[in-house]
């Protein structure tokens, strides 16, 4: 089985009352790009084992020549929010450095101020056996 592997990237973070010496984590950002007919969109996902579904923000479909609103609609949650709604649309994804397959993408606006989309559970952990390896800074995927 192939194995592709990323280094975690070091993220600078606000300090807080619960960590008042943390200044920056590591994250398991993925780049990838988004692909409809001949249009693509290169961007970063954090591979999430505790999403459900693989979703980006709402703005990036324009750059792929999608109307969000036109896309399945689908209800979700989050951590600290209900009822947030996404747009639904089969696309490619491209793994930089991997490969390509299609599946269920959903854009939301509750993604957009982060401008960073989500690896999940449906379309990619079923996909991959993803080990993540924080002390030695990496993530590998089996393909």
């Amino acid at each position: 089985m192939p194995v592709f592997s990323a280094p975690y990237t070091l993220v600078p973070v606000q300090p807080s009352q619960a960590f008042p010496d943390r200044v920056s984590t590591n994250r398991p950002y993925l780049r990838v790009t988004l692909l409809n007919g001949t249009r693509d969109f290169g961007c970063y996902a954090i591979v999430d084992s505790g999403a459900d579904d693989c979703m980006f923000p709402g703005v990036f479909a324009a750059q792929i020549g999608l109307e969000v609103t036109s896309g399945r609609p689908y209800r979700f949650s989050g951590a600290g929010s209900r009822g947030q709604l996404a747009y639904f649309f089969d696309i490619e994804v491209e793994i930089t450095g991997a490969l390509k397959y299609k599946l269920p993408v959903g854009f939301t606006q509750a993604l957009d101020a982060s401008r960073v989309g989500l690896l999940g559970q449906n379309g990619f952990f079923d996909r991959f056996n993803v080990s993540f390896l924080l002390r030695e800074r990496k993530f590998v995927l089996e393909i």
